[in-house]
């Protein structure tokens, strides 16, 4: 009897192995990984994507399983064990061997059973599932499956009872179960991968970008309404192509009255098509309209500012449109914002073949004098300084005007977080250059100290 209890207990050990290893096989495999197997003819893959597609109920299954396990376990073990030790004790030639030997047998036989309960129906199969899914995945598939129809109607029993008393606590009911990962997870998980050389920088980079830009707003990137290059709508053709030949761009914004009014966007191959038929009439002696910008005026895009650029591109991509114009809460233009702005939190700044490359002047004692335009996000990816943002401001002159609260004439400096920050350069009230000192030591007196404003 001793023996058959003891070949009992060892099933039941494997039998809770079993289980804890379907549960972390099942969550950590692969799916695109099964597909291939399913498409090269495994048919243990095709059972294994069937349980994944109710993954939730198969989860409940896997607690059922782990339950009736343990706890058969604990009552046949301890006894099955204790009953064994139990005897030899109170053979010991001792006085006290058969007053203690009932309570140290049970005792013995608990941690023996539940040491053997933790490691080898616990943290072996654990470890092993998590190592090799796939290939626990397949192995379970079918014993799993046989299990799920044997014991369904008890497993659905379990289930809508605990949804019974999720819902009474205030709870939603179990509605699936999906394998989903926050943000922030998924950043930590690409930080581990890349630790470990799984990704290259430059993939770890545009990985990172892209999961930021649901957080990034249009404001963030767009370009600023001072820094638009924009057409009057009553321009004429030398004007216009006078434009496109020194600023180079592709798109420009057509406004009527103001930059303010925009009312379309015209795109330089249509200016060109349009000059050759021009040429072309010419030549043939034929007379030439007058030339009307607002002809060529493309329907334009307005967003708010708020607009978080994971939704602008998708904007982007249903309407088939390069460029949006960038409202406040007012509608007042406050910028624009083109296809590369959005690409740029990804890949990283995009330049064309004629866009001039600032390149920050590089000082020594670890000094650097940057536009003032620079965007923070840029400053931090590009230069590793992080400074706070706030309401209102993208840009490091944003930063300058918060820090300061008054408009510099230039020469202003003051601290932060062991850097010197001083105005070089102003454009009428505008902040052009910035000079960014890291101090080794910041002087007593001058933690994170402002110049005062001028009478």
């Amino acid at each position: 009897m001793p023996l058959v209890n003891i070949f009992v207990v060892v099933l039941l050990v494997a039998a809770n192995g079993f289980f804890v290893a379907c549960e972390f096989s099942l969550v950590a495999v692969r799916p695109t990984r099964l597909q291939q197997l399913k498409e090269a003819g495994d048919s243990r893959a095709a059972v294994v994507a069937h349980l994944l597609k109710d993954l939730d109920r198969i989860l409940s299954g896997v607690q059922v399983g782990i339950t009736i396990s343990s706890l058969a376990l604990g009552w046949l073990g301890e006894v099955t064990l204790a009953g064994m030790l139990e005897p030899l004790l109170r053979s010991l030639e001792v006085p006290w061997a058969a007053a203690v030997a009932h309570t140290v047998a049970i005792t013995v036989a608990f941690l023996a059973i539940s040491s053997m309960h933790v490691v080898l129906g616990e943290l072996v199969p654990k470890s092993m599932a998590l190592q090799r899914a796939e290939k626990v995945a397949l192995l379970i598939a079918r014993p799993m499956a046989v299990f799920m129809i044997a014991f369904g109607p008890l497993i659905g029993l379990f289930d809508s009872a605990s949804n019974v008393i999720l819902r009474a606590m205030g709870y939603r009911g179990t509605v699936g179960h999906a394998l989903v990962r926050s943000a922030e997870e998924l950043r930590l998980l690409l930080q581990q991968v890349h630790q470990h050389g799984v990704v290259a920088p430059q993939q770890a980079r545009m990985l990172e970008g892209a999961l930021a830009l649901s957080e990034v707003e249009v404001r963030q990137v767009m370009v600023p309404r001072r820094d638009m290059v924009c057409l009057p709508a009553n321009a004429s053709l030398l004007h216009v192509l006078e434009v496109v030949r020194t600023r180079r761009r592709s798109r420009y914004p057509v406004f009527d009255a103001s930059p303010e009014q925009v009312i379309g966007a015209v795109h330089a191959k249509d200016l060109f098509r349009h000059l050759e038929e021009r040429l072309q009439r010419a030549e043939r002696g034929e007379s030439l309209p007058p030339f009307d910008l607002r002809l060529f005026a493309r329907e334009c895009l307005f967003v708010p500012e708020t607009k978080p650029l994971a939704e602008l591109i998708e904007v982007f991509r249903r309407k088939r449109v390069h460029l949006a114009m960038v409202v406040d809460e007012f509608g007042s233009v406050q910028g624009m914002v083109t296809l590369a702005d959005i690409v740029e939190p990804i890949v990283g700044e995009v330049r064309d073949e004629y866009e001039a490359v600032p390149v920050p002047a590089a000082a020594s004692g670890g000094e650097i004098v940057l536009d003032a335009r620079t965007s923070l996000h840029d400053l931090e990816q590009q230069h590793r300084i992080e400074l706070p943002t706030g309401p209102g401001f993208e840009t490091l002159a944003g930063f300058i005007l918060n820090r300061l609260g008054y408009i510099p004439t230039g020469g202003e400096s003051f601290l932060h977080d062991g850097l010197r920050f001083t105005v070089l350069e102003m454009e009428g009230r505008r902040v052009a250059r910035v000079r960014i000192e890291r101090l080794a030591e910041p002087a007593r007196g001058e933690v994170d100290s402002v110049d005062p404003a001028p009478p």
